[in-house]
């Protein structure tokens, strides 16, 4: 559930409105988990405002005085790929005003 709820609001991030918002929610034996990244996402006032980001090279230094890091290869395209195959359902819509995806996974029956 992890990767795959990481994967949709890295997605919502990237290729989106640049925020997402998150909810997840249990529902007859399944936890769904939802990211926007519409006008709500983005225009949510306790949102945390981002003013500069350096995708530099790797070792480029960044706003916040750290050492941006990019040593792992990183392959594009593969990400929904991935939240397809751990997720028991996905569904994704988008519009003029934005894309939700929503993603649910079969609870184990428990002993009652």
């Amino acid at each position: 559930m992890v990767l795959a709820v990481h994967e949709l609001a890295a997605h919502a991030v990237r290729h989106g409105a640049g925020a997402g918002r998150l909810r997840i929610w249990k529902r007859a034996g399944t936890l769904h988990c939802q990211v926007d990244d519409g006008p709500l996402a983005s225009s949510d006032p306790a949102r945390p405002r981002i003013c500069h980001v350096d995708r530099g090279a790797k070792g480029t230094q960044g706003a916040s005085g750290l050492t941006l890091m990019n040593s792992w290869p990183a392959i594009p395209g593969h990400g929904l790929s991935v939240v397809r195959q751990v997720a028991d359902q996905m569904q994704v819509l988008s519009g003029p005003v934005g894309t939700r995806a929503t993603v649910t996974f079969d609870l184990p029956r428990g002993r009652h």
